[in-house]
């Protein structure tokens, strides 16, 4: 693009780069308000309840809907094994594109993965019961 160009389309406006200035002047505001926010919670600390004591439950706390069957899960593992096997979980499912390579997407050339699926579902459906009536 031209200088003529470029004065016809922002007139007498200056401009400026967007690298390295506005990202200078965006990190500075960034930098500034967290700074700002810090000090804040320095001196103007929440008045919460009680202090938390990581070891003690108390009675009657459930999660949410979308992680009951975690916490239905828990009750059938140890603690380690029930943090452990999640998050395997998870890396399966991020892997799963690589993993199953049928390119068919009719439902009768994809027996295994459609029943893996639907047993997945059951499982998550039976441990959510479990955990709703923990």
């Amino acid at each position: 693009m031209s200088d003529e160009d470029h004065s016809e389309e922002w007139g007498d406006q200056p401009t400026i780069r967007f690298f390295p200035d506005h990202i200078t002047s965006e990190a500075t505001a960034v930098i500034l308000l967290l700074c700002l926010y810090t000090v804040l919670a320095i001196f103007f600390s929440a008045h919460l309840d009680i202090k938390a004591d990581p070891a003690v439950t108390p009675e009657g706390s459930k999660p949410e809907w979308y992680f009951m069957f975690l916490f239905g899960f828990l009750h059938f593992v140890p603690p380690l094994v029930g943090t452990l096997v999640p998050a395997v979980a998870v890396g399966f499912l991020i892997f799963l594109p690589w993993i199953d390579r049928n390119p068919s997407r009719a439902p009768k050339k994809r027996v295994i993965a459609l029943s893996i699926g639907f047993l997945i579902m059951v499982g998550i459906l039976v441990l959510s019961y479990v955990g709703a009536t923990a």
